[in-house]
Formats: structure tokens, sequence, C-alpha cells
């Protein structure tokens, strides 16, 4: 099967699904291309906090091969917002006659383009993803752009789609209230995790924990993913400093990843004020595929507000979890017993589900299940079920 994944920004590098859905296809047989800009996503140079491991935003144009994947990088004719035209789009997929076209995005002006080209390739399976999220479409001219689009180019795309995915069951109830795509022609496969990849070093984690002066009697709660305020990694910091303010000694907290610099220095600074700032470790952005190394070194997880892939990679790696109630993730950590949802924003309730991963038995039994839960959510599973909605096999 030939098959193409459109992606305004490809950052395979620093992981994401379009990457291990791509690289899990490939191991599958299939012929596999990703048609993208020269660019990087704006939002990933915030502070130029990823520029360590990107490089520059705007990278060559041209044909190549990335982390293993055939990508095509087309120039940018104009980027508006978090959208770009790019240059010969439409003589690129013809000619690489794909049997599924996978859009990785609904509203930008390359899904529009695509949509166009159903008329010449009839055959063709034309599959359109989302997975924006309430909390990320806010802003002054994106409401206004998405009320222009859903007027004027929903229905198009629901015609022409052969599949319409979300990831997560936000996802699917933002497609339905801002794009107007009616809940049964939108179907949910969730994200996945390497769980080769993703795993355990018992090794790893004596040296790592070395190398940052964390004892073996200490208790490493962590997060991974960007410092900014909607992810909310500042409640992790206050409620570990309230652990502390309550005579609980042998827990230190890692925050690792790309920052908004206004906001990393506030809760850098409530860190080290409250008297306790040898307890906290903050690092820079790591590529994806490395992760595991940090995982390893820490023995539970904890997203304060949105999830994201990085949970189930932590989970992969045997740390049980603290999600919010509102991550609209919470049944993989509900069902499964692989963690505990807390109420978002409550400093209290988080403390209280983090005291209840003190206790190393504990962490032990839900680290298991969370791992369990992670095989399953492997990217083999996971593009099994791409595969049968790109063969039509789609469940009603």
């Amino acid at each position: 099967m030939r098959v193409l994944h459109i992606i305004d920004y490809f950052q395979p590098k620093i992981g994401y699904q379009e990457t291990f859905l791509a690289k899990s296809q490939i191991e599958k047989g299939d012929t596999v291309r990703v048609i993208t800009s020269e660019r990087y996503a704006p939002s990933l140079f915030k502070g130029n906090a990823l520029q360590q491991i990107l490089g520059n935003r705007i990278q060559e144009s041209g044909h190549f091969t990335e982390e293993g994947i055939d990508v095509m990088r087309l120039s940018v004719r104009f980027e508006f917002l978090t959208n770009v035209w790019l240059k010969g789009l439409e003589s690129r997929i013809l000619q690489f006659k794909p049997d599924v076209i996978h859009v990785h995005q609904v509203c930008s002006f390359t899904t529009l383009r695509v949509v166009r080209l159903k008329i010449k390739l009839k055959d063709t399976k034309f599959v359109f993803e989302e997975h924006m999220t309430f909390n990320a479409s806010r802003g002054k001219w994106v409401l206004p752009l998405y009320k222009i689009f859903k007027i004027f180019f929903s229905d198009t795309i629901l015609k022409n789609a052969d599949a319409i995915i979300a990831c997560t069951n936000e996802n699917k109830l933002f497609m339905e209230q801002i794009y107007g795509f009616p809940s049964h022609n939108i179907k949910i496969i969730p994200l996945g995790c390497d769980a080769t990849n993703f795993h355990r070093d018992e090794k790893l984690r004596r040296a790592f924990r070395r190398k940052y002066d964390i004892s073996n009697d200490d208790i490493v709660f962590c997060y991974a993913g960007k410092i900014v305020p909607h992810k909310g990694a500042g409640l992790l910091v206050s409620s570990a400093i309230a652990m502390f303010k309550s005579g609980i000694n042998n827990v230190k907290v890692l925050c690792i990843g790309g920052s908004d610099p206004q906001y990393l220095g506030s809760i850098r600074k409530e860190a080290y004020s409250s008297g306790y700032g040898s307890k906290f470790i903050f690092l820079p952005p790591v590529p994806n595929n490395e992760l595991y190394k940090y995982y390893s070194m820490a023995d539970a997880g904890v997203w304060p507000k949105q999830c994201s892939i990085t949970m189930l990679e932590a989970m992969s790696c045997n740390l049980p979890v603290i999600i919010s109630d509102n991550a609209h993730a919470t049944e993989g950590v509900a069902e499964n017993g692989s963690g505990f949802i807390y109420k978002e924003g409550d400093v209290d309730d988080l403390v209280e589900k983090m005291k209840c991963l003190l206790d190393k038995k504990t962490r032990e039994e839900i680290g298991k299940n969370a791992r369990i839960f992670a095989e399953k959510h492997d990217w083999s599973e996971i593009s099994l079920e791409f595969e049968k909605i790109y063969q039509g096999e789609v469940d009603e």
C-alpha cells in the first residue's frame, strides 16, 4: 500500500503520532512518504527551547530520509498563523500515486487543496485527522476563522472524506462543535507508544540518579512536555512544596521540556524561593528516543492539565501516573488501574494523590498495570486500526 502522510509541520526527532505511525507502516511493508513544509512548528521555538535539538526553524526544501522516513519538504509561499501554503503540493501528490492520503490537520490551506484532488484520485482513500483541543484553539483570530471554515468548507471535507479520525473524545467533540461534523462520521483511534524503545532500564536508572544526585530512597515525580501555562507544570511544583512543608522530605521533582521562558522563570522562582530548591530538577527538552532514560530514573509521572503521548510513553516505562479529571485520557488510567485522577487545579487533591504513590509496593503494582496498558497501545497495534480505515473497514 502506498501511504502519503501530509502535515504542515513535521519534526520526527521529537516524536509525535505522525512520526511513529509512519515508522510502523514502513515496518509492515507499506511504501510511505511524508509531504510537509521546510519549516518546523512555530510553537516549538518560543524561547528557542527546542533549537538545540531541531536546529533552525526553517530548513532546506527537498527530498530527505529522516529517522528512516521518506520525507518531501516543500518550500513555503507564505505562512499565516500556523498554516502554510506549500509550493507544488498538488503535483507532488499526483506524482506519488498514493493509495491513501492521510492529512493530519483539518482546518488548513493544505487540507482544502488536498480535497480538490479527490476528483483526480477517485480510487485513493482520503483520511483526515484532527488533534486540536478547545484549550489549544483559543486566540484572537482563531475562533472567527473556524466559523468561516465551518460555513464554507466543512461540508466539502465531509463529502470527500473516506474517514475522519480523532485521537480522543475531546478531539471528537471539538470537530462536532467547531466544524459541524456529525458524531457518527468521526472514529476515535487513540495515540500509541513505542513499547520497545520505552522501557524501564535499571542500569540507566542507577547511572542517571547518580548523575543528578538522587538517592536510592528519593521518590522522583516527573513531568515531560512543554513547560507552558496550559500544561500546568507549576501545579506540580506547588504540590511538591506543600508536601515538603508537611514534613515529607524524600521526594524530588523532575521537569523536562521546552518552555515559555516567562512561565518557567516563575515556577523556578517559586521552587527556589521556597527553600527547597535542591529538590527540583529542570532540564531542557531531549530527543524523544532518549526520554526513556529519564523515565527510568523516575518513580511516577504527573501531568497536571493536558495529557499527551508522553504520558503513555512514561507508562510504558512502568511509571504510575497522575492526571487531571479534565485530561480527556482518564479512561486509560481509571479503567486499568495505571494511576490516579485528581481534580484539576486542586493542589490539595494533587498532594493527596502523590502521597498515595509514596509507598513502593503501590508504585510497583500500579506501574505493572501501566506497562500492560502501554503494550496494548504499541504503535504496531494502533497502526492496524489505521490499516482497517485505509482498506475501508469502517465500524458503524
